[in-house]
Formats: structure tokens, C-alpha cells, sequence
């Protein structure tokens, strides 16, 4: 997935973001930057093994672009992985409950 910040409008800006790999391993970018595709970022790389749990805490997701860059193939050792990503979101109702 390319360099991104999650930016669901119903998204809730004080909670965490979880995402849990299962599978095989992949790198995780972070890049902070003002703009999406600048040369001189500062970056972070982390490996994401199966089982790993990465939790962006506010305001990771407001100032660093992440990403998992695509591999060309997959083989047996770049097997397949699943991503499980967890976010709180706000649900806004129109019409008020009253109790």
C-alpha cells in the first residue's frame, strides 16, 4: 500500500490506530513530512513479523505518512501476509436519543 494517512472523515482523532500482521514479514515505512513525496524526510523502517502488533498512537497518523512497500512477486520466503487494522470510529447521528 503507498504512503498514506488514514483520513476516514468518522475516524476518531484521539484514539489509536492497531494493526496486526499475520503471515510473513513486511516492511513498515513511516515518513514524516508535510507533503507525501519529498526527498528529504526523515524515515522510519520497521519490520512487521507474523503475530506483530503496531499501534500508531495520536498524532503519529496527523505528521507521518506510512506505507508497506509492494513486493514483484511472491515466493516462499515473501509469502503471503494479512493485515487486521483496528480504528475507534464516531458514529454521528442526526436525531438525538432521549432516554
Amino acid at each position: 500500500m503507498g504512503a498514506h494517512r488514514d483520513n476516514e472523515p468518522d475516524l476518531d482523532p484521539e484514539a489509536p490506530i492497531a494493526s496486526l500482521t499475520v503471515g510473513h514479514a513486511r516492511d513498515f515505512i513511516l515518513r514524516y513530512s508535510k507533503k507525501r513525496d519529498t526527498n528529504d524526510d526523515q524515515v522510519l523502517k520497521l519490520t512487521l513479523e507474523n503475530g506483530s502488533l503496531l499501534i500508531m498512537k495520536p498524532p503519529t497518523n496527523n505528521f507521518w505518512y506510512h506505507s508497506i512497500p509492494k513486493r514483484k512477486k511472491i515466493t516462499s520466503t515473501t509469502g503471503p501476509r494479512i493485515n487486521f487494522t483496528f480504528r475507534k470510529i464516531l458514529i454521528k447521528t442526526q436525531n438525538p436519543i432521549i432516554l
